[in-house]
């Protein structure tokens, strides 16, 4: 049986045959899709179905490894299983499959003396895998080349993120699952005696020599899962409209979000999910010893489900997760939006009145980070913008900021702040001369002349801004932030995972170094098959003129004006609160 981790994997088809030859036998086995299901309380065990094209299969393939353990079996045989998709069967109430398949197939190699069979389900294979004869094709490049490696030879390479290929809801749907990691056993407390979990994800199966035993038997359940996230952002008011309270910059100014987009998504993933990492042994034997005791949920280990049906692992690694990446390095492993004339696909955010199930999201690769790599320039966030109006103003009018100090000033207000400063300077304006804004001039922070003599200008005697006359502001004013429109950027927020619930910070956080694994490891990312929706609750102040640059600080570091709920859905769907 197939399952896919966060939704059920429901189906059925035979491939039925005679009596197998000696050298080969049946499987039966049962594909589960991810669901909406689940009981529990725990954000980890939090489920949604999604859309209907987020489930949808289009090929499907079984490939088989041989060996005495998932660690040491080699891939040796493969076989496409398309042309019997049936993905009919639903899930139970209880469970964590949205659709179930089963399939019983015939000429399966049986394994030899001490030998094991282990499978892997590949679901939407969207080119990087195939079926030659009786081998398993890869290519992380779309090259495809016969595979007969061990499952952690997938993670030897990275593949490029193209979401147009995993995650795309063109033509009724196409993403990509492969099997998800599963626990043999439920969460539990730290403390708990003779906990010891194994995290697999390769499927056992059994291995039938005639086709009537076969049919008799219980399908070897597999769980799929996404490769890819999936993030949506809401505006906590009926109207994408909120108005700065009494503890804000400027009480009774309102901010108009037009477009979200996700920030900083990773270039590279993997595309089965990887649980255990270069050493030895396996990264999740590490993981299951994590217990933060400060956490609300209870005190569970974070990393295991307790949802039965199956026992989720809410964890992985990516291609860049242990490094702290110079700045050139960023570049090339991260999507990062920066210029705002750039054509960037801004999405209309969902608010209150907005009918559920209809909310415009967007899809990523993972990205996860060691504890100590938590940094806000390597992790995932989202990037809002919108058109703050303050008290008294008119959408559309400009505003300034200066001195990195939280006072508004209006076009008017600058331009007369700007000529007391030449005054005082003894530079002051003569008879018939006028300080003003520069026709066409473009949002700006401004830190110097050349800045200066960008957006604002003296006409009527005098010849622009004189480089004498632009040093004289400055040195009242350094830095000004120049609004153009009422326009702003917001960088809402990194996407927390486990966040608060699971991986409270405890102690402040000052540098890389104040995280630990135990306590922190996962509180900050974004992991395949989740489901992300930040909540936009409330806004203190304007965010930045230009897209703001993402800092070398670690993520409990704040920089911005939002307050923001982060929610994770199933998929998992994980809801985060935002301030600004």
């Amino acid at each position: 049986m197939f399952s896919a981790c966060n939704d059920d994997l429901g189906n059925s088809g035979n491939e039925n045959g005679d009596t197998s030859s000696s050298g080969s036998g049946y499987v039966k086995i049962a594909i589960n899709l991810p669901t909406t299901s689940g009981s529990s309380s725990r954000a980890n065990d939090n489920f949604d179905g999604g859309l209907p094209a987020e489930y949808k299969v289009n090929d499907l393939i079984l490939a088989l490894f041989y060996g005495t353990d998932e660690t040491s079996a080699t891939c040796k045989w493969a076989k496409n299983l398309t042309n019997s998709l049936d993905f009919s069967t639903p899930g139970t109430a209880t469970d964590n499959v949205t659709t179930r398949s089963d399939y019983m197939i015939s000429d399966v190699p049986k394994p030899g003396t001490d030998q094991n069979v282990y499978a892997l389900a590949i679901v939407n294979n969207s080119g990087y895998f195939g079926v030659s004869g009786a081998d398993l094709t890869y290519g992380v490049a779309g090259t495809l080349a016969k595979f007969t490696g061990k499952l952690t030879d997938l993670f030897a390479n990275a593949s490029v993120t193209d979401l147009s290929k995993i995650a795309s809801t063109d033509n009724g749907g196409n993403f990509m699952m492969t099997n998800a990691p599963i626990s043999d056993k439920v969460t539990v407390t730290s403390g708990t005696a003779g906990w010891d979990p194994q995290i697999t994800t390769l499927v056992k199966l059994d291995v039938y020599d005639d086709e009537p035993s076969a049919e008799s038997a219980t399908p070897n359940p597999i769980y799929v899962e996404r490769v890819a996230a999936k993030v949506n952002v809401k505006i906590n008011s009926s109207n994408n409209i909120l108005t700065v309270g009494d503890d804000g910059t400027d009480p009774g100014a309102t901010v108009e979000f037009g477009g979200w987009v996700l920030q900083n998504t990773n270039k590279k993933n993997y595309l089965v999910r990887n649980v255990v990492g270069t050493g030895t042994p396996a990264a999740w034997n590490e993981w299951i010893g994590y217990f933060n005791t400060g956490a609300t949920d209870g005190g569970y280990n974070r990393f295991v489900g307790k949802v039965v049906g199956p026992y989720r692992t809410y964890w992985g690694i990516d291609p860049n997760y242990n490094t702290v990446l110079a700045d050139e390095a960023l570049v090339e492993n991260f999507n990062i939006w920066t210029n705002v004339s750039a054509s960037i696909p801004w999405i209309n955010p969902a608010n209150n009145g907005t009918q559920l199930g209809s909310e415009p999201v967007a899809y990523c690769a993972e990205n996860t980070t060691a504890a100590k790599v938590m940094q806000h320039d390597q992790l995932t966030g989202v990037l809002l913008k919108a058109t703050f109006i303050p008290s008294g103003s008119q959408k559309g009018d400009n505003f300034f900021i200066c001195n990195d100090v939280s006072s508004i000033y209006k076009e008017a207000q600058i331009i007369q702040a700007f000529t007391v400063a030449l005054h005082n300077a003894g530079l002051g304006l003569a008879s018939g001369e006028t300080l003003k804004l520069k026709d066409g001039a473009k949002a700006a922070t401004i830190k110097d002349v050349a800045g200066l003599q960008a957006v604002f200008e003296i006409t009527g005697g005098a010849t622009g801004l004189s480089e004498e006359r632009a040093e004289a502001i400055l040195a009242e004013y350094n830095p000004i932030k120049f609004y153009e429109g009422g326009v702003t950027y917001y960088y809402s927020s990194l996407i927390k995972h486990f966040g608060d619930e699971y991986t409270p910070k405890g102690k402040e956080i000052v540098s890389l170094d104040d995280y630990t694994d135990n306590d922190h490891l996962g509180r900050w990312g974004v992991v395949r098959n989740n489901w992300y929706e930040l909540v936009i609750n409330s806004v203190d102040g304007p965010g930045e003129p230009e897209i703001p640059d993402l800092p070398k600080d670690p993520a409990d570091k704040e920089h911005r004006y939002i307050n923001c709920t982060i929610n994770i859905l199933s998929w998992a769907k994980r809801s985060q609160g935002v301030d600004l």
